[in-house]
């Protein structure tokens, strides 16, 4: 279990080194140069490295680019966008809310049964999330109410439920024999080059200023290892040994780490809103996982 705490707490540095990024870099062509370089170094491991053959069947590819559209393009460009308009820690403390979104893609697209104590542990997170959303954190943030959302706040949602999608089609990949360092590295590529085009056509080939070149690659390089590397691998390596919901039940984890990385590194204010959340989204997950 020491694994999936560390696991959590990888996850938490990515959006703080990811907020710091987005400084020097549009959303869209940061994600493009992370998971083109990443992928690159995931498929070089796999094949010479490991000396693996890098084959997939025909008719597994449709499955493999609906995985890179899902897990990379659909999920991580609309997080980095986000992310720009909203603190690090506020952002892990809302993703934290993917064991609740996982389990209702669960239910709605495998008919998987949500009991009692599952549907009153995921009105508590949801509830809990109130004090968090209500409050103004960074610069240019838009507050909420108690009825609506900022559009960054509902774009961070929508890429979680994304990506909350994709681990169900990576996990499908991997009963099929794939390996998840395969998985990861075509579709790091693929979803890559999704960004790329994206980028190209939104802000141009080459978006970043003078003399922010190596910062940047920094950043990405820091993001590479700890995100495309550690992170992807680790996650699907234990969905496979322990299951989805099992690993997810330790989700709340990200934001205390998340917390403390952002008063650490970017000066973000802990307040008692965010204390309440979590605590509120922690006891959800002990309801929602009661037995």
């Amino acid at each position: 279990m020491l694994l999936i705490v560390l696991m959590y707490a990888f996850l938490a540095s990515i959006f703080v080194l990811g907020k710091a990024a987005l400084a020097y870099s549009p959303p869209a062509f940061l994600v493009s140069v992370r998971m083109l370089l990443g992928g690159a170094l995931l498929l070089f491991f796999y094949r010479v490295v490991q000396g693996r053959k890098t084959r997939v069947a025909f008719a597994d590819f449709g499955l493999l680019l609906l995985t890179s559209l899902f897990h990379i393009y659909l999920s991580m460009v609309p997080e980095y966008w986000a992310l720009q308009y909203l603190a690090a820690s506020k952002a892990t403390l809302l993703n934290s809310m993917k064991p609740f979104m996982t389990a209702l893609l669960a239910y709605g697209l495998y008919k998987e049964r949500l009991s009692g104590w599952q549907c009153l542990g995921m009105v508590v997170g949801f509830v809990s999330l109130l004090p968090v959303v209500l409050l103004k954190q960074v610069p240019g943030e838009l507050n909420g109410n108690l009825w609506t959302l900022s559009l960054p706040e509902l774009v961070l949602f929508g890429s979680i439920l994304t990506g909350a999608y994709a681990w169900f089609l990576v996990r499908k990949l991997m009963r099929k024999g794939y390996s998840p360092i395969l998985i990861n590295g075509i579709a790091m590529v693929m979803g890559g080059t999704m960004a790329l085009a994206h980028g190209w056509f939104t802000y141009g080939f080459y978006p970043l200023a003078p003399g922010t070149f190596l910062p940047f690659m920094g950043y990405i390089m820091l993001l590479i290892l700890i995100g495309n590397v550690v992170y992807f691998n680790a996650y699907a390596w234990m969905i496979q040994k322990y299951g989805i919901t099992e690993v997810a039940i330790f989700g709340f984890l990200s934001p205390v780490f998340g917390g403390f990385f952002g008063w650490l590194f970017l000066g973000e204010q802990i307040t008692w809103h965010y204390v309440v959340s979590l605590a509120g989204i922690a006891y959800g997950m002990r309801l929602f996982f009661k037995k």
